[in-house]
């Protein structure tokens, strides 16, 4: 994991790689934190990398801004994904302000 990135997003990225069967279940093999994607000023963009395919994980910038609105972001994402709009959303914990897509 990148030395740069915070402590308590090295540790979210961590717990959701170390979950990959819940959203990855055709990989053989834990996929890996392969860097961090520019932009994004409420949220870090990284880039997970496995043997099959790629994601896109976007951890929200501590602390959460007062009007963060993870959970409808997801939806509004699930909504587009159903229209063919956008990628599906594998993973989403508007808590800690994670979404997870391909």
């Amino acid at each position: 994991m990148a030395a740069e990135l915070p402590q308590r997003d090295r540790e979210l990225i961590d717990q959701v790689l170390d979950d990959f069967r819940r959203w990855a279940p055709r990989e053989a093999q834990r996929p890996v934190f392969a860097g961090e994607l520019r932009g994004g000023h409420s949220h870090r963009t990284v880039l997970l990398r496995g043997e099959r395919r790629r994601w896109v994980l976007r951890v929200a910038r501590q602390p959460l801004p007062r009007d963060a609105c993870h959970d409808r972001e997801r939806q509004i994402q699930q909504t587009a994904a159903a229209a063919g709009l956008a990628p599906p959303v594998l993973l989403a914990d508007p808590g800690q302000g994670l979404l997870l897509c391909p």
